[in-house]
């Protein structure tokens, strides 16, 4: 039905020591799979999501559509009052696909 190719982007944010490091770690994993990741420069003034945020592009015929999205966030640090919890979040819209 639809011939599409599907992209990771990467991005970093502040919050964790070492953003950068995580981002090259990821988009090796997904490169180990097989996956077409790709890392985009910083938007830092972003603070919604903490040391990594990630996009979810695909192309059908040779048009790009953002369909998904995510990160990680310190939601859970802030609720449980501890530094060591890690909560990463994401969301698809294939509705998009039908704008």
């Amino acid at each position: 039905m639809f011939q599409s190719d599907i992209e990771v982007i990467l991005s970093g944010r502040d919050g964790y020591k070492d953003s950068e490091g995580l981002l090259l770690r990821v988009a090796q994993l997904g490169k180990r799979f097989s996956i077409k990741v790709s890392i985009k420069e910083p938007n830092l003034e972003n603070q919604y999501y903490k040391g990594l945020q990630f996009t979810v592009i695909t192309k059908i015929n040779g048009e790009e559509h953002n369909i998904g999205d995510g990160g990680f966030v310190d939601w859970s640090q802030k609720l449980l009052r501890s530094k060591k919890q890690r909560l990463i979040i994401s969301a698809i819209g294939l509705d998009r696909l039908l704008l």
